[in-house]
């Protein structure tokens, strides 16, 4: 898989298939096999990743250049691919900020500092964000960061991010952007069961000037925060397979006060690296607590293939499986779009915690447990 094994070429017919692929995800990928750039890999040294990703940028414009050349595109198209390109460059800027630790920003360069924060004036720019995919990314991830007042860590949401986004989304004028971000934000806090953070930005939204699709899914996530998951009954009878591929219902599965249900899929990295976690956890309680696996799998030999492999020593939690993956009712009327996730449900079909913390925060995840035993 290393660079110069292979050579992509385009026919004429099909010379623009793949071109943005190619330009932001696949040639990144191969540069990232090579030379191993990121944060994580180099230990979180900033140097060293700022020095590698500002290369990869340049290689990827030297590749546009050599692929205009060779296939003379619209001028149009070379527009927005250049602003792919610099787009994919302020997500690779971005990522230590908003998933590490905001403080880092300071150490950046001066003229990094001044890239980051030029993005200000594109944020209402109509065309760019129809056209090009990685400006919807920076978008959310620019906003999260300027609205961040904290000293270190993450982008959190708390309280005061949340007062400070509102005051920030009220200068903005009402367009797709706008409702992009506020459907983006909604989703983030639906998923942490706050229901008032979700209303205060329902307040910010005004729909006459968003597209219908992002209209519909503010719209859902709303109703389904205002009237959450299932009635008891309903829950109860959600119907899954279990490893033997026989449907079983919740109201089979439940055999203590509590279950504790882990939404995961074999592919889910973060997942498998909070099960060691989990385990210990099971281990602890699974006197007192039904422990449930509960797989969004789309292809099904998968999932047979790593319990096969993996459920020798996980006997004391239910292996089953979303029939549809995240297109299964339970995903989407939970609005469980993203995973990890650990939900708490009574024996009687009640949600206890839609939200609950991962497994690596023990301290947090058992008190939770302990409220309702």
């Amino acid at each position: 898989m290393a660079p110069g094994i292979f050579k992509i070429t385009y026919p004429p017919q099909y010379k623009y298939v793949g071109f943005f692929d190619s330009l932001a995800y696949l040639h990144e990928e191969l540069h990232g096999m090579q030379v191993g750039h990121s944060f994580k890999e180099l230990k979180n040294n900033l140097v060293p990743y700022l020095k590698g990703i500002t290369k990869i940028y340049k290689d990827r414009v030297n590749f546009l250049k050599t692929f205009t050349t060779q296939y003379g595109i619209p001028q149009s198209l070379k527009l927005y691919a250049q602003k792919e390109i610099e787009y994919s460059y302020y997500d690779n800027l971005l990522i230590p900020l908003v998933q590490w630790d905001t403080e880092l920003f300071q150490s950046y360069p001066r003229d990094l500092q001044d890239t980051i924060n030029n993005f200000a004036k594109d944020v209402n720019n109509i065309n760019l964000f129809k056209n090009t995919s990685f400006h919807r990314l920076i978008l959310t991830q620019y906003i999260a960061l300027i609205n961040s007042k904290q000293n270190k860590g993450p982008v959190n949401f708390n309280k005061d991010f949340l007062d400070n986004v509102v005051y920030y989304l009220k200068k903005l004028p009402d367009n797709e952007p706008k409702a992009y971000v506020i459907s983006w934000l909604m989703q983030v806090y639906s998923g942490k069961a706050d229901e008032s953070a979700v209303e205060t930005l329902y307040e910010q939204y005004t729909p006459d000037h968003s597209r219908q699709a992002t209209n519909s899914l503010i719209d859902s996530v709303y109703q389904a925060v205002k009237h959450p998951g299932f009635s008891l009954q309903q829950m109860l009878n959600l119907s899954f397979e279990n490893t033997s591929h026989v449907n079983k219902t919740f109201k089979e599965l439940a055999s203590k006060k509590i279950i504790l249900v882990d939404c995961w899929a074999t592919w889910c990295i973060p997942c498998l690296k909070q099960l060691p976690f989990l385990d210990l956890v099971i281990k602890k309680y699974s006197d007192r607590v039904q422990f449930i696996s509960l797989s969004a799998d789309q292809n099904l030999n998968k999932w047979d293939s790593w319990i096969a492999k993996n459920s020798g020593n996980r006997k004391d939690i239910l292996q089953i499986h979303a029939p549809g993956g995240f297109q299964n009712i339970f995903f989407k009327k939970l609005l469980i779009n993203s995973i990890p996730r650990y939900l708490l449900i009574s024996s009687t079909g009640e949600m206890l915690n839609a939200a609950m913390p991962l497994p690596s925060d023990t301290q947090e995840f058992e008190k939770e447990l302990n409220k309702h035993l």
